[in-house]
């Protein structure tokens, strides 16, 4: 029992250690749903290659991913993707933008309409340059980091491998 706790005691942290994607349901609590205020709730996002976009929404609505022209228009001709399941979910695969639409065009013409950018996964995000500090007094740094996209893809690799190996050692 000791084995297969610390294997997944691992393996958990491992994962956790390694993912930065972020999960999000479009729309918060509302949802993909004309009552939804997707300006505001998007405007505090910063929206990274990875990411995943979850679109709930009920058996009368759909999303569509479109160009810039069909968001401008509210038309789903020519659309990249749709989703009429009632839980569409998009992974950011690519840096740049990105549209969404509701497949009902008043729906759309009233707001029920996202458009986003998509940037990459900075390995090394660094603030401005500072002035040192005064002798004696503390040394302040602005520095943060974002494991890239492949490392983390490398790092699951990992990590499958050594569950596959607990596992196998567990039942053997």
């Amino acid at each position: 029992m000791f084995r297969v706790s610390c294997c997944m005691v691992f393996v958990l942290l491992s994962l956790a250690a390694t993912s930065t994607a972020k999960f999000y349901t479009v729309g918060g609590s509302a949802g993909w749903d004309v009552s939804a205020d997707l300006v505001s709730w998007s405007v505090d996002k910063t929206f990274f290659v990875g990411d995943i976009l979850c679109f709930g929404y009920s058996k009368y609505h759909s999303v569509s991913e479109v160009s810039k022209e069909g968001y401008t228009n509210c038309s789903t001709t020519n659309a990249i993707l749709t989703g009429t399941d009632g839980n569409t979910t998009v992974k950011l695969t690519s840096t740049g933008s990105r549209y969404f639409i509701s497949g009902i065009p008043l729906y759309c013409f009233g707001g029920m309409k996202l458009d986003m950018n998509v940037i990459e996964q900075q390995e090394v995000k660094t603030g401005p340059a500072r002035a040192p500090a005064p002798a004696g007094g503390p040394q302040v740094s602005s520095f943060s980091t974002r494991i890239s996209g492949t490392l983390r893809v490398a790092m699951s690799v990992v990590v499958g491998f050594i569950s596959l190996l607990c596992y196998v050692f567990l039942i053997s």
